[in-house]
């Protein structure tokens, strides 16, 4: 699945809860 660089850097950021 190719997602949105925004897309990806939204979910990342909830994994890490930064």
């Amino acid at each position: 699945v190719d997602l949105n660089e925004e897309e990806t850097i939204l979910i990342i950021r909830r994994l890490h809860k930064v």
